[in-house]
């Protein structure tokens, strides 16, 4: 009985980090999307997307590689990494085509950092991981 309860906790409070490490928002159409995210990475892929997902990360004080992978069959995507505010911007990207590029963030305290896209009947996938320097 106590093993079933010390792994029922632990698997509670293993979700509860995770889920604070990162956290997704969708606004918009959203045909055939799949997507999964976990500490250091998020995927996602769709038939069609017209509208908004942004993913919150939160990172400890450090110097940050962002890693994407993003590909574009048709339409559009915007990409944009930056702070809560918006008042500092890591990145933007209009158009994103099919590539991979990395993203370099350095923040001198705990900070949520949010990465933004933006479709316009964009049919493709963005890869997304991050790890410290």
């Amino acid at each position: 009985m106590k093993k079933t309860i010390a792994v029922i906790l632990t698997v509670v409070v293993l979700t509860v980090l995770l889920a604070s490490c990162a956290s997704t928002t969708k606004v918009g159409s959203f045909s055939g999307m799949r997507n999964s995210q976990g500490k250091g990475y998020w995927n996602g892929s769709w038939k069609s997307v017209k509208g908004m997902i942004q993913n919150k990360i939160t990172l400890d004080k450090g110097t940050y590689i962002f890693s994407f992978d993003v590909k574009t069959d048709s339409g559009e995507i915007d990409i944009t990494v930056k702070d809560k505010d918006g008042s500092t911007v890591y990145y933007s990207g209009k158009d994103v085509e099919t590539s991979k590029f990395t993203v370099e963030i350095d923040l001198s305290e705990k900070k949520a950092v949010y990465v933004r896209m933006d479709g316009e009947k964009h049919k493709g996938s963005v890869n997304i991981k991050w790890a410290e320097k």
